[in-house]
């Protein structure tokens, strides 16, 4: 088998990532796997020459590519062409020849991370190929062109040029995405994505479910009580703050709804977890705000956390932070589309509110009232054990990378979803 994505899994450090760390252990359960990656980003030191995960590859090469695209320079490209401008940020100028020098054939099964690799490497492999689609790009811009967006501090033109851009582009490239997605969908053996919802919305009878999961890797936690809300009333939010959905969840929380949990609960703080990143910098200044940044031992401050936050207003796929507030016992406040794709239930696993009001009275209910945290984590993280431990999800992708193998990508079968 070959992996082909453009992102290299190791260390396991984001949620797709992990995904497709999962995904390559999964292939070599079943057979030999050959991996080659892609990288454009620049960070040559935070990608693994080798597996860091247990997972055993035959082969596996990493192109860096050269630096991204300039921003505007994507806009004369997409104007003469029919690709989305989410595609054309990447350099492939190395990557082709480097793949031609690299297979070695015929192989059984070709699984794709992402449209990306696809669309830019697709050609050169001649097998049935899979291609993951853990998240709708076409649903993440219709949920971004929903949510009203925080207002700029600054009028001058240069500001607020990225914003003006995305209102021009964002309605066509909703039409590109799904267009692109449909065709992927026809041409290869097998699309899988991250839920059955987003399985419903792609429609083409060739789509199966992956679910997205999470990995603890200290001890299983134990069943005793979050830290109460009088000693430290801690709201932790975990995320990669350079992706969108997660810098704007954290502005729209930091000035929409936690001024209002401040107000009903005294020294509530929130704290925001990953690398500080310019989009968040400026959260600092804002009373109860602490930016923790990237930290080693993910345990300790969620073991601290009284809650767990999702504020997402846009984007698609499964949101690991949920899981991994499941994982962890911590109890999760989140918007719709925060939990969208995980099967939870308001009022059941998690508190879902929408509107800034409502979300700062989730977070002050579960603040001041222990016992309602406590159920919430409790079935929550039943919820976890039960459907999203990649332990349990990887044997799912094993199976579906055998029956790829043993049919014809010309005739792919209808198959219930796994998830």
């Amino acid at each position: 088998m070959l992996c082909i994505s453009e992102e290299c899994p190791w260390p396991a450090v984001t949620g797709y990532r992990l995904r497709l760390s999962n995904v390559v252990r999964a292939l070599a359960d079943l057979g030999e796997v050959d991996c080659f990656f892609v990288r454009n980003d620049g960070r040559e030191r935070e990608c693994c020459v080798a597996p860091s995960d247990g997972a055993t590859v035959a082969r596996l090469h990493v192109v860096h590519e050269q630096p991204p695209v300039r921003r505007w320079r994507r806009l004369v490209p997409w104007v003469r062409g029919p690709l989305p401008l989410g595609l054309l940020w990447r350099s492939w100028r190395r990557a082709p020849d480097a793949l031609r020098a690299f297979v070695r054939g015929p192989y059984d099964v070709v699984w794709f991370g992402h449209i990306d690799a696809w669309v830019a490497l697709g050609h050169l492999v001649d097998a049935p190929a899979v291609v993951d689609l853990d998240y709708l790009e076409h649903e993440r811009l219709r949920h971004r062109g929903v949510a009203r967006r925080r207002p700029h501090r600054s009028r001058a033109l240069p500001a607020r040029a990225p914003e003006l851009v995305r209102r021009l582009t964002d309605p066509i490239d909703r039409r590109r995405w799904a267009r692109l997605s449909r065709r992927v969908a026809s041409e290869v053996a097998v699309v899988t994505v991250s839920s059955d919802l987003d399985r419903r919305r792609l429609g083409a009878p060739n789509v199966e479910v992956v679910p997205n999961g999470y990995e603890r890797v200290a001890p299983e936690p134990d069943a005793r009580p979050r830290p109460p809300a009088a000693t430290r009333p801690v709201m932790v939010m975990v995320g990669v703050f350079g992706y969108e959905p997660n810098h704007d969840g954290a502005w729209w929380f930091a000035e929409s709804v936690l001024p209002v949990v401040r107000a009903r609960v005294p020294g509530a703080v929130l704290r925001l977890v990953g690398r500080v990143t310019p989009e968040i910098a400026a959260l600092a200044e804002l009373p109860g705000v602490e930016l923790a940044g990237f930290v080693d031992d993910l345990d300790v401050e969620l073991r601290a956390a009284t809650v767990a936050l999702a504020p997402i207003r846009s984007g698609g796929g499964t949101r690991l932070k949920v899981l991994e507030a499941f994982a962890y016992r911590v109890p999760v406040v989140s918007t719709t589309i925060g939990c969208e794709g995980v099967d939870v239930v308001d009022g059941e696993h998690l508190l879902v509110a929408d509107d800034p009001s409502a979300f700062a009275t989730a977070c002050t209910r579960v603040l001041l009232e222990p016992e309602t945290g406590e159920r919430l984590a409790a079935a929550a993280h039943e919820r976890f054990l039960s459907r999203y431990e990649w332990s349990g999800i990887r044997p799912l992708i094993t199976a579906l990378a055998a029956r790829v193998a043993g049919r014809d990508r010309s005739a792919p079968e209808a198959r219930e979803a796994s998830g």
